[in-house]
């Protein structure tokens, strides 16, 4: 795999005068790192993982994440909106770990809320807000999408239940059962919910690594959090 991303990187180089050769390898590049992290993380034990946590930035992660997904046949291009943070707000995760639970969301929006149709109408919108928690300041990534809406007494609760099926998706928990193991491992806490305008929105709340103690951020305003 090594040799392969060397090669790649050497293409693009080589290419860098001809954007639509480029834009393909880099499309190439961003498919094989998602089968890297496939492969990475369904050979592991998502409920008995060592702490391997580093402080990271989580703006240009995310960024250069969701420019890497587009890549993916998918059809899903997410919206960021990070008016609410600052740019230089910092969290403690691994990032092979964030990514894959990035993914399981996503795909499980493609899958279970979009039925696996690829369409210009279907919306994904990331929001990032610092809320209180606990007493504790929380990085609030909140992933929203405009598909199907959730079963009725669908609860947080069975969406990180491992062999939980759903009545109408045949979703069988195993997406959300290890974004919760991936959220405990980072410290942090998971929501489910919905409004008027997006029918399916998980929220994660991750500590803020630095944050002035005196600035008093909203309190966790969203029901149940695990």
């Amino acid at each position: 795999s090594s040799r392969i991303q060397l090669l790649l990187g050497n293409l693009q180089d080589m290419c860098m005068r001809n954007p639509d050769i480029s834009c393909q390898l880099k499309k190439i590049n961003d498919n094989f790192d998602y089968i890297q992290r496939l492969i990475h993380t369904s050979s592991r034990d998502l409920s008995n993982l060592k702490n391997t946590l580093k402080e990271c930035r989580i703006l240009p992660l995310l960024e250069s994440y969701i420019s890497s997904f587009s890549s993916l046949p998918f059809g899903i291009d997410p919206m960021i909106n990070k008016e609410r943070i600052d740019s230089d707000i910092r969290v403690k995760i691994d990032i092979t770990l964030f990514t894959a639970m990035m993914d399981n969301i996503l795909i499980n929006a493609h899958r279970h809320g979009f039925d696996k149709k690829v369409s210009s109408e279907n919306k994904v919108s990331i929001e990032l807000d610092v809320v209180q928690y606990g007493g504790v300041d929380h990085l609030m990534l909140s992933v929203r999408n405009n598909g199907k809406k959730m079963e009725e007494g669908f609860s947080v609760y069975d969406y990180i239940s491992r062999g939980k099926h759903g009545k109408r998706t045949g979703n069988t928990g195993q997406g959300g059962y290890d974004i919760y193991q991936i959220v405990k491992n980072f410290n942090g806490y998971l929501g489910l919910r919905s409004d008027a305008q997006w029918n399916f929105i998980i929220e994660i709340l991750i500590p803020v690594i630095g944050t002035d103690s005196e600035t008093l951020n909203t309190p966790y305003p969203y029901g149940t959090l695990l």
